[in-house]
């Protein structure tokens, strides 16, 4: 089983078989010929069972049994089909183990499972819309009063472990944190969005940021922080303008975002694969484009950190485990906001580099001087959701006519703020058409 990849999870030597065990796994049927010998056969002899796991289990251990050297002594057919046994479906997987393990008995091997860190531990499964199996015992096990009683309670205690860790097909819709560096995201916005939207993620959140040290210094590998020059080459460049931080939801999310963006060194990418993100936007190990969360644990932090106001997506049932909850409203917008705020201007003939002062400047990109202005635009519901969102299109027409994009935020409005916003507008246009229209709640 090693070498095809399979884990075990338990191992039994038994030198007989109940009659209760004995039929539930002999493969022939009550009215078939060899029904009563194999129960006699499986009742006075010892068998071992293994208890595996491996993707697309089923199908790679019944490749692997036909595969198998045949016995050299001429066996009947009775006989024959009694050699090796496997449970062909999950819940037939799921009556025998009940039969043999206890849930002590199971234990997983996180060797084998390279891709577990990619995932919610065992417990932490969605229960509504996600894809697990339902489980569940037929009448035809035969059970005494007694017995039958408390195999039933056992198996709804056991079914909490093997549907979180075996029995759960297809992957769950989870969330994870994209962090476009400095420089990488300003006039490449639209391309970004356009992508993850290809690969059929959904943006859940989206803001600017000025990263602090300290906070930045949490994103680096453990490699990184052991170099203390490509440390402190990491910290500079992190800190020196503005990264764009999404929240991206699909299923597996955490492994595919990984995937897209490829190895750290670009030019390792490049050699991989030339579509990987960092090969495609990557300079070098530090200016290699994009941080992405490396496992769910670190998404989860990630998510606290950068999104602590919440998320604008579904009620989701791995979110509510991990304290991560809905936008109600907008953190920032509020009736006195002219009075918290004021506009700062530059003095003359200064420019503001976009890319940030810490780091060169590509000399074909434009730089923002005193000649440009600023403006606000806000994108309701309508545009913003949806599988395919057309805001996207409308980025890349805007960036395509000079438009510079230095700052965004996906959030959310009530109705006291939407007001607030549309009689901003009002004002602003100075028209009977604006208040008209006023701004809807929800996200934009």
């Amino acid at each position: 089983g090693s070498c095809l990849g399979f884990e075990l999870l338990g191992l039994k030597w038994l030198p007989r078989l109940t009659r209760c065990q004995a039929k539930e796994i002999t493969p022939f049927e009550v009215g078939d010929t060899f029904w009563q010998r194999s129960l006699d056969t499986l009742m006075s002899n010892p068998v071992l069972v293994c208890a595996l796991r491996w993707i697309n289990a089923f199908q790679v251990l019944e490749n692997a049994l036909k595969r198998l050297t045949q016995c050299e002594e001429e066996l009947s057919r009775g006989d024959s089909a009694l050699q090796r046994i496997m449970a062909l479906t999950p819940e037939v997987t799921f009556r025998q183990a009940i039969l043999f393990f206890t849930e002590k008995d199971l234990v997983a091997d996180s060797e084998h499972r390279p891709t577990a860190k990619y995932l919610p531990p065992p417990g932490k499964t969605p229960r509504a819309g996600g894809k697990g199996i339902h489980i569940y015992l037929p009448r035809s096990i035969c059970f005494s009063c007694l017995a039958e009683e408390a195999q039933r309670c056992h198996a709804e205690s056991l079914f909490t472990y093997l549907h979180a860790a075996c029995f759960v097909t297809g992957a769950q819709i989870l969330c994870t944190v994209l962090l476009i560096k400095p420089g990488a995201w300003s006039h490449r916005l639209a391309r970004i969005l356009r992508k993850l939207s290809l690969e059929k993620f959904t943006v859940v959140g989206m803001k600017h940021v000025d990263l602090e040290p300290d906070i930045a210094l949490g994103l680096l590998s453990s490699e990184a922080k052991q170099d203390p020059t490509a440390l402190e080459a990491h910290c500079t460049y992190l800190t020196s303008g503005t990264s764009l931080v999404l929240c991206l939801q699909r299923p597996n999310a955490v492994k595919k975002l990984i995937d897209m963006l490829g190895p750290e060194d670009p030019n390792a990418a490049q050699a991989l694969d030339p579509c990987l993100w960092r090969a495609q936007y990557g300079i070098s190990t530090v200016q290699n484009g994009f941080y992405g969360s490396k496992s769910y644990q670190i998404s989860v932090r990630d998510m606290k950190l950068f999104f602590p106001e919440g998320l604008c997506c579904a009620e989701c049932q791995t979110l509510e485990e991990e304290e991560i909850y809905n936008l109600k409203c907008d953190p920032v917008v509020s009736l006195e906001i002219n009075k918290q705020h004021k506009i700062i201007k530059r003095g003359t003939g200064g420019q503001l580099d976009v890319l940030g002062s810490g780091q060169p400047r590509d000399p074909d990109q434009p730089v923002l001087n005193n000649l440009c202005q600023t403006t606000c635009l806000i994108l309701p519901a309508a545009i913003v959701c949806g599988s395919d969102p057309p805001y996207v299109e409308l980025l890349d027409q805007l960036i395509g006519k000079g438009f510079t994009a230095t700052g965004v935020r996906l959030t959310v409005l009530d109705a006291p703020q939407a007001h607030c916003v549309s009689e901003i507008l009002s004002r602003a246009e100075c028209g009977v058409a604006a208040k008209d229209k006023p701004t809807i709640p929800g996200t934009c």
